[in-house]
């Protein structure tokens, strides 16, 4: 989607504004066609750019508009992607078993999709959790 496209040039850019503004726009094309494989993807970018900014309560609600509608339409390298980010952004609100919980959701999708650059770094992230919370001694899991 060209729409998308531009979003994406403009959020590599830095330009996180008018990013949002080429994303939203093609959200309601996306919504307008019934592209919901496409539209799971605009608005994970969407979570991306509220995520970067340090947005994390509308990261969490883009993204996981995403996981439901890549769940819907049974895209489970997308939905690995997705879950991944959602426990980015519970890790990085020191909410560690939320994001070890989805970063475990995340990791056999990503397994399966072989992004082994992607499962290292959950991997990693997954690791760098058991560690902290065995220092201190609260890991459930």
């Amino acid at each position: 989607m060209t729409l998308s496209n531009i979003g994406i040039v403009y959020d590599n850019a830095g330009q996180k504004k008018k990013a949002l503004d080429y994303y939203n726009k093609a959200v309601s094309l996306q919504e307008t066609l019934g592209d919901k494989a496409g539209l799971a993807t605009t608005l994970s970018n969407i979570g991306a750019v509220y995520d970067t900014v340090g947005d994390e309560k509308q990261a969490l609600e883009y993204y996981t508009k995403a996981l439901q509608l890549t769940r819907e339409t049974g895209d489970k390298a997308q939905e690995g992607v997705t879950l991944k980010n959602i426990g980015v952004v519970y890790e990085n609100l020191c909410e560690e078993q939320k994001a070890f919980d989805y970063y475990n959701q995340a990791l056999p999708l990503l397994q399966a999709t072989k992004n082994q650059k992607l499962v290292e770094k959950v991997l990693k992230s997954i690791a760098d959790i058991k560690e902290t919370q065995n220092s201190l001694g609260v890991m459930q899991k």
